[in-house]
C-alpha cells in the first residue's frame, strides 16, 4: 500500500516529466490511500501553475474535478494524535504529518516528489517518485 502526497498528484493529474514515475508507482503499489487534505493542497498547487501561467482556471479546474473523480473512494482521515506526534518526531508541519501518520497508520510507505521534506526526514516511511524514473 502507498499514501499519495499531494507532490505525486500534481504529477498525476497535471502532468510533466513526472507523470510517467508516477503511473509506474501506482501500478506497483495497487492500493492507495490519501488524506482528505489533498484537496487543499492540489488547489494550492493548481493556482500556483495558473499564477504561472503554466495552466489556465479551465485546465486547473479539469484537473481538480479529474483527481476528485479517481481520488475520492481512497480518502482514510489519519488520527489526530498520530499526526501531532508524527509532527513532533520528525519536525514537520501538521499538513507534512498528515501523511507520515497516515503512512503509520496504514502500514504503508508515502509516495513523495517533496525531497525536501518527507523523503529526507522521514526516509524510512518515503518513497521518492524518482524512483520510479528508470523502471
Amino acid at each position: 500500500m502507498i499514501v499519495l502526497d499531494t507532490s505525486a498528484v500534481v504529477d498525476l493529474f497535471v502532468g510533466g516529466p513526472r507523470r510517467e514515475p508516477a503511473l509506474r508507482a501506482l501500478r506497483r503499489f495497487k492500493h492507495q490511500a490519501i488524506p482528505p487534505l489533498w484537496r487543499s493542497e492540489l488547489r494550492s498547487a493548481l493556482l500556483k501553475y495558473v499564477r504561472a501561467r503554466r495552466l489556465d482556471i479551465g485546465a486547473a479546474t479539469r484537473a481538480f474535478q479529474s483527481a476528485e473523480r479517481q481520488l475520492s473512494r481512497i480518502e482514510v482521515q489519519p488520527v489526530t494524535r498520530r499526526v501531532l506526534e508524527a509532527a513532533i518526531a520528525f519536525r514537520l508541519s501538521s499538513y507534512d504529518a498528515e501523511y507520515i501518520a497516515l503512512a503509520q497508520q496504514l502500514g504503508a510507505l508515502v509516495l513523495t516528489a517533496d525531497s525536501r521534506t518527507l523523503a529526507d526526514r522521514v526516509p524510512s516511511l518515503t518513497v521518492r517518485l524518482s524512483s520510479f524514473a528508470a523502471e
